[in-house]
């Protein structure tokens, strides 16, 4: 008889797990949501299927790109040349290629020089390890000195996860080479990423997987997984429980040893802010627009119909405003509707005919796990029955929907070799 494995969220995560899991084991995945993606979850309005944040995909996700192909949907792939902007003084400077930086006036003939030079170093410095000991304010200070640092730099981490100085430079120049080797190539599934996590979901119940929705794990006790799912309480005994959730969720339901709570606790993120907007004026023709000077309330803008030009429902353009913020700041406890309206009064600064169609916005209270100086991923295995998967144990890489699924992939792969 096959062992019952429980895997808690509905996420990237949890369905490349329970993916590789099913054929072995009966798998449960209980998703408190009543859709299934997490993060990488989709809307539905006037008959299409819009991602809640931006989700481009780079041709370094190969985890993505094998699953996408794997379901068959390569041929919905839409790649695309893009560029990462920066807004300094409301004008707008690409910086993807080498030769924007000569014409990046924010800096001097001697500072393109220094960003030219860290733009090779980092394409080809793969592995950071070595520097992991280093914070990133520091390293970033020697090699291209204050100015490019704090003009640049210090604002970017500002916008993006707090300070340079809580970060090492590994995490840092790690992002800073997948974004060189990766460049402008971007591209985006045109059947959405909704249609996606169909398929591998339909896969999971094919063989047999149990997918639940509206399901709320409240307690997990010894083994015993109490949930909530259409004001019923129901209560599945699990031999191996995997977690997709936050660690400071699970912390708070589960019977897990003090001191591996107290590592848990440790593992902290940052909120976000994402609003979805339709508009027929254009705020920018880049992709990917980050606000230097002077900050706004949105940290920055992508225009999704740059990447696919049919993302709108009536051919206009979709624009993802964004925020990164911790979940204490005045500014995320506020309204939804006051949220949105300084969005709007904001943006109109750039583009003062703007104006909004539709607008779906969404708090986001586990958005990015923050990578603190010396981080280090939890164990896979926590408990001789509880295991875990999610982008917090993916560190350096970046939180995408590559990193949630290979890290459960590699969560099944260590069961599997338990279990041979």
């Amino acid at each position: 008889m096959k062992e019952t494995v429980v895997i808690i969220g509905g996420g990237l995560s949890a369905l490349a797990c329970a993916e590789k899991l099913v054929e072995r084991y009966n798998v449960i995945i209980l998703e408190r949501d009543g859709v299934l993606g997490g993060l990488a979850k989709s809307f539905f309005y006037k008959g299409k299927w819009i991602p809640i944040t931006f989700r481009h995909i780079m041709s370094i996700d190969k985890t993505t790109l094998h699953f996408i192909e794997k379901y068959g949907l390569e041929d919905a792939l839409l790649w695309k040349d893009v560029n990462i902007a920066f807004w300094f003084d409301n004008e707008c400077y690409p910086l993807t290629k080498p030769q924007h930086i000569f014409k990046f006036k924010p800096f001097g003939i001697v500072d393109k020089v220094r960003l030219m030079k860290l733009g090779l170093y980092c394409y080809l410095k793969a592995d950071w390890s070595d520097l992991k000991d280093v914070k990133a304010d520091e390293w970033l200070e020697e090699f291209v000195g204050e100015n490019i640092t704090n003009t640049l730099f210090n604002i970017l981490a500002e916008v993006k996860f707090g300070t340079l100085s809580s970060v090492s430079i590994e995490w840092f120049g790690s992002r800073l080479h997948e974004t060189s080797v990766n460049r402008e190539k971007y591209s985006y599934l045109t059947v959405g990423v909704q249609e996606l996590i169909r398929a591998i979901s339909d896969y999971i119940k094919r063989r047999g997987g149990e997918i639940l929705l509206n399901a709320e794990v409240t307690r997990i006790k010894d083994n015993n997984v109490e949930f909530v799912c259409n004001n019923e309480k129901i209560v599945v005994k699990a031999d191996k429980i995997i977690s997709s959730v936050p660690p400071e969720l699970l912390v708070n339901i589960s019977d897990l040893p003090i001191n591996v709570k107290n590592e848990l606790k440790e593992i902290k993120y940052r909120s976000a802010i994402s609003m979805v907007v339709g508009s027929k004026q254009l705020i920018s023709d880049q992709y990917w627009n980050v606000f230097m000077r002077p900050r706004f309330s949105f940290g920055g803008i992508f225009n999704h119909t740059v990447l696919y030009p049919e993302g709108g429902v009536d051919g206009e353009y979709v624009y993802y405003f964004f925020t990164y913020l911790d979940e204490t700041d005045d500014f995320y406890g506020l309204p939804e509707n006051e949220i949105r309206d300084k969005y709007i009064e904001d943006v109109k600064a750039i583009c003062p005919n703007f104006e909004a169609l539709w607008t779906k916005l969404t708090k986001i209270r586990y958005a990015s796990p923050f990578y603190s100086f010396k981080y280090k991923n939890p164990p896979i295995k926590i408990l001789n029955d509880t295991y875990l998967i999610g982008i917090y144990r993916e560190h350096p890489a970046t939180r995408t929907m590559n990193s949630a699924l290979l890290s459960g992939q590699k969560t099944a792969e260590f069961i599997l070799r338990e279990a041979d």
